[in-house]
């Protein structure tokens, strides 16, 4: 039968009616059709419940979240987790509402595989973070306006570190990003352990001159 509902999000929109991105599978007894066709979907309820596919049988929809900017647009970002031979469409893509349908783009290639998180900053704009596998690394992304693909990148994390993964994000009142993750450990370890010594939640600051400051959250001893 068809499986529909995976790695659902919710957000509500100016008038209170709320929206579910989730993943559509088509027909989950076939395995491969999973990977291959299925739909990052918007569901939108106030008076009834509609659906969209905002990639129609492009093969993604997991991790989804879902907002809406100033406009009162639904945005979505997404994992496209395709692993078919010579297909280069795998990575987070993200995809604002228009008035001629939805506008996609890529932000990170290659297999990713953890919790994405977006924000609408104060100022209108956007912001998602994401961990980088291939940088070992919780990766940052700004869109102020403009081309749908103009989104800028930034390391959240720290030079010479394992960090960064389940990475959420958060807003100070002046604007500036902060983001927690967990650290592992410094890199040229074991890639397949955490050091006890290094390992902990982390918390990252956007400082005014640029960049961002980490710092290890205490993870006291037990037993």
């Amino acid at each position: 039968g068809s499986v529909g509902g995976l790695w659902p999000d919710l957000a509500f929109d100016a008038d209170g009616d709320p929206a579910i991105a989730y993943r559509d599978a088509h027909f989950g007894a076939i395995q491969r059709d999973d990977r291959y066709r299925s739909d990052a979907e918007l569901a939108r309820g106030g008076g009834g419940w509609s659906h969209e596919a905002v990639d129609a049988g492009e093969g993604a929809g997991d991790h989804n979240r879902v907002v809406f900017d100033a406009d009162g647009n639904a945005v979505v970002a997404t994992i496209l987790p395709i692993i078919k031979v010579g297909d280069d469409r795998q990575g987070v893509w993200i995809a604002r509402e228009t008035d001629a349908g939805w506008e996609r783009t890529r932000l990170l290639g290659g297999v990713v595989d953890d919790h994405l998180d977006l924000l609408v900053l104060p100022d209108g704009g956007r912001a998602l973070s994401v961990y980088g596998p291939d940088e070992q690394s919780a990766v940052g992304y700004r869109y102020d306006g403009g081309d749908w693909d103009s989104w800028e990148r930034s390391f959240l994390a720290r030079n010479g570190w394992v960090e960064g993964e389940n990475v959420t994000l958060d807003v100070l009142s002046d604007g500036r990003l902060v983001a927690a993750f967990h650290t592992c450990q410094r890199l040229g370890g074991d890639d397949g352990t955490c050091n006890v010594k290094d390992e902990g939640p982390s918390i990252a600051i956007e400082q005014p001159g640029g960049g961002f400051e980490v710092e290890r959250v205490h993870v006291p001893e037990v037993g």
